[in-house]
């Protein structure tokens, strides 16, 4: 099968789509909040790579004729994905040290679990993969899809598109709410109009018919360079206006048609856009589509899907064990994840994505479309070589140096955890969680971009610090608005009785609802929740189990932030 050079700028275009998932998932960290944060929906940029799904699978296979090109097609797909997939998901159970549970478990391997319309599901585990698994339902059904296109795409692209609004209709006729926690079981209209593979085909079968209209039209164009560079610019400008406006329209959306309908605008109104945009970068004509083919950006969107995958398991890592890394500044940090990120993404695209997918594919690799990157990876990627060793070797450099960095407790004297509590919580000084700990202080400093929370824990016994601090904001009757919870500094000795450490825990302000009115605190073994600690005093729930504190008798004054 011909393979053209011009998709190299289409690849790239990846990248920067996985940019923005990766910032959309970062608001609360390194310096980003709501505040600073841009009124872009980035999190659109998965509607993104559904419409790039299908123009890229239509222009690759614009026929599937016999069973056997149908089973090639899918054994290709599934290599495409899985490897990275199924070592993403190990990934996960193991630096998040997730449970493993058969049922979500398996959904998630047999990449699944973006059709079970229930949180503990298409969230499970490695929570973006649920939109791997509504690609996996494309894949299935793009060799209907594709039959007889020329002649059925109209009533194809219709049905898609009925489907959306059926949704909508049956989402508001049952009421559906919008998002629930992971931990609960109810249906939501995020299940049905964002997760869901039949609300999100029609952006894929949108894609296939860009691919088709593109394929009719190409030859034909006869674009300058300079009339195509601003045809390139300008549908870039276009394309950051639609995510704009789809951020602000939602709500409007939202009034007339209702909840679900704003749902899925929200995610996706800007397919239309970014079907223009794959267009026109497509053509390859102008100056922006000659830049996005520089041998970099290429292999930035050839390690993008490993991106994408492993991105959200670090942040989690980095927002469960907060207290353990150093205090740095945000930029900083913000460089640090992302030498982490690019480097374990670029170290699993070579030794997991190609080697799994050759794997998979056997001698029928050669058919497999690819870029002019990926088709040279084959050679010099596969082996230990001095790409790959230099990558492994700086990565291993990266990750012992943040290694025996942490650990470092921030203990304090008893005075100082003494002062640092208000006078109206004095008498939770002392509180004792079990024979274990001591809150030894509090306090709760209000800022611009969110809660800055500070605990002083003194350790009653010698031992290792081995418990997760459940920090939970609800509102008056004890339900939970936000959780924060984060395990306790890691310390490689074992801590004396009578240390007395500090935790600082910070709660950007677009996660407050301004409906917090408790500060609650429990503690438990990592990894089993169903042992808390009892608490002996003050006002308590859940047992006695779960402290509860008034917010406002904690919150300090105002105190202006000078760290940005």
């Amino acid at each position: 099968m011909q393979i053209k050079q011009k998709l190299d700028a289409l690849t790239s275009l990846r990248f920067f789509a996985a940019l923005m998932i990766v910032i959309h998932h970062s608001i609360g960290l390194f310096g980003f909040s709501k505040e600073n944060y841009p009124p872009f929906m980035f999190g659109q940029a998965v509607s993104f790579f559904f419409v790039l799904s299908g123009f890229i699978l239509a222009y690759v296979y614009p026929k599937l004729e016999t069973w056997s090109d149908v089973c090639n097609f899918w054994r290709a797909r599934i290599a495409r994905v899985w490897p990275a997939l199924f070592a993403t998901l190990i990934l996960a159970i193991w630096l998040l040290s997730l449970s493993w549970d058969y049922k979500t478990g398996l959904s998630n391997i047999l990449m699944v679990n973006a059709w079970i319309p229930y949180p503990a599901y298409y969230f499970s585990y490695n929570s973006p993969s649920w939109s791997i698994s509504t690609e996996f339902f494309f894949y299935l059904v793009f060799p209907f899809l594709i039959y007889k296109w020329d002649k059925t795409w109209l009533i194809k692209l219709l049905i898609s598109g009925a489907i959306v609004v059926l949704l909508i209709l049956v989402s508001n006729i049952l009421k559906l709410p919008s998002y629930v926690s992971i931990k609960d079981d109810d249906i939501t209209n995020t299940a049905l109009l964002y997760i869901h593979p039949a609300s999100r085909i029609f952006e894929f079968v949108f894609g296939i018919y860009i691919a088709s209209l593109w394929r009719k039209k190409v030859d034909g164009i006869q674009w300058s360079r300079s009339r195509a560079t601003f045809y390139e610019v300008g549908v870039i400008f276009l394309v950051g206006i639609s995510m704009h406006f789809a951020f602000w329209a939602k709500w409007i959306i939202g009034a007339l048609l209702g909840l679900p309908a704003s749902t899925w605008f929200g995610a996706s109104g800007s397919m239309f856009a970014f079907g223009l945009l794959i267009y026109v970068i497509a053509i390859g004509r102008g100056r922006v589509s000659a830049y996005l083919c520089h041998p970099t950006l290429i292999l930035l969107g050839e390690i993008s899907f490993s991106i994408y995958l492993i991105h959200q398991i670090l942040l989690r890592y980095y927002q469960a064990n907060i207290t353990i890394f150093p205090h740095l500044h945000n930029s900083l940090l913000l460089v640090i994840f992302w030498a982490v990120l690019l480097l374990a993404s670029y170290l699993m695209w070579a030794f997991i994505e190609m080697p799994g997918r050759r794997f998979i594919i056997g001698r029928e690799q050669k058919k497999i479309h690819a870029t002019k990157a990926m088709r040279e990876s084959w050679k010099s990627h596969l082996n230990l070589n001095r790409k790959t060793l230099s990558a492994s070797t700086i990565l291993s450099v990266l990750i012992a140096a943040i290694y025996f960095s942490m650990g470092n407790v921030n203990r304090i004297s008893a005075y100082d955890a003494d002062v640092m509590t208000t006078t109206e919580s004095q008498s939770l000084v002392g509180t004792r969680f079990s024979d274990l700990f001591s809150l030894r202080g509090i306090q709760v400093i209000r800022k611009n971009e969110g809660l800055t929370i500070d605990l002083a824990w003194e350790s009653l016994v010698e031992q290792k610090l081995a418990y997760t601090n459940g920090i939970h904001l609800t509102d008056v009757n004890g339900n939970m608005i936000v959780p924060a919870d984060y395990k306790q500094p890691m310390s490689r000795t074992k801590i004396k009785q009578g240390v007395i450490w500090k935790d600082t825990i910070f709660i950007p302000a677009g996660k407050l609802s301004g409906k917090e009115s408790k500060l609650a605190i429990a503690l438990y073994p990592h990894n089993h929740p169903e042992k808390l600690l009892p608490v002996d005093r003050g006002n308590r729930d859940w047992g006695n189990r779960r402290l509860l504190i008034d917010l406002g008798s904690v919150i300090n004054p105002y105190i202006p932030d000078t760290n940005h």
